[in-house]
């Protein structure tokens, strides 16, 4: 009689765990859709929708978004400079380290390429390197000061306008004389009779960038202020690139007009 006993209970709880594993299926194992007609499955890839256990293709919010080679901190010096930084554990993969720049954009290229663009020799002796390579790109490349202060701006058969290979009139670079009505640009050179101190010519070159006021007061019966140079532009420029400016056409050589008061060039009316 016991033993019927134990074989019946035995039975019993065989069958109720049969009941649990079918009533409490893993959600996460999918299932013929036979939602569609006639009981086949859909052309959706014939499983039904796993519910939770959908895989998402977005990388938004998980921890690894972005951690791979494709994240902000590889080469492009946004993140770490780690192609597998994991980002900020976030999602963002943006990383926390400094990196080295902006890529393309960074200092180092413009200080390359300012060096290689620099019309007239450089003379480097006790100056930054860098600031003076830097303000030759923004003089040269993006602020276009030649244009009003190197004069005639083009070296015979250098005029790209004309379509000649391109050569700056270098033995006038930022010498200034080019005539506007009752204005005239001014020399950017270094003036070799200057009695002050760099550092006097620096506040007097800030000065004019930031208000416009003319060191020369060279036409006061007009304005006090400079006049066609866009001043207004270039005063909201950071100090660092200004001072930048400034190393450089303090690194040019001296250069004199082509046009003076005798000219009878017609360029120079």
């Amino acid at each position: 009689m016991r033993h019927l006993m134990i074989a019946a209970l035995m039975l019993a709880g065989l069958a109720a765990g049969a009941d649990a594993q079918a009533g409490t299926k893993d959600p996460c194992v999918a299932t013929p859709d036979t939602s569609a007609a006639g009981g086949q499955s859909s052309a959706t890839g014939g499983l039904a929708d796993p519910g939770p256990c959908r895989i998402s293709t977005s990388t938004k919010g998980s921890k690894n978004a972005k951690s791979s080679n494709n994240t902000k901190g590889s080469s492009n010096g946004k993140g770490s400079g780690n192609a597998n930084d994991p980002g900020n554990g976030n999602g963002n993969g943006n990383g926390s380290g400094s990196g080295n720049g902006q890529g393309d954009d960074s200092d180092e290229s413009k200080i390359q390429q300012g060096l290689a663009i620099a019309p007239v020799p450089l003379d480097l002796q006790g100056r930054n390197r860098a600031l003076v390579a830097l303000g030759s790109y923004i003089v040269n490349a993006q602020g276009g000061c030649g244009d009003c202060h190197t004069w005639p701006n083009w070296a015979p058969n250098g005029d790209p306008y004309k379509g000649q290979p391109k050569a700056v009139n270098a033995a006038h670079y930022l010498a200034g004389g080019r005539p506007f009505g009752p204005f005239v640009s001014r020399n950017l050179t270094p003036d070799p009779a200057s009695t002050a101190t760099e550092e006097e010519r620096y506040a007097e070159f800030v000065k004019a960038m930031r208000t416009g006021w003319d060191p020369d007061q060279a036409h006061a019966q007009i304005s006090s202020l400079l006049q066609v140079m866009p001043w207004p532009a270039y005063q909201d420029m950071t100090d660092r690139d200004l001072r930048a400016i400034f190393e450089y056409l303090q690194a040019i050589p001296h250069a004199e007009p082509y046009c003076t008061p005798a000219s009878t060039d017609p360029v120079c009316k």
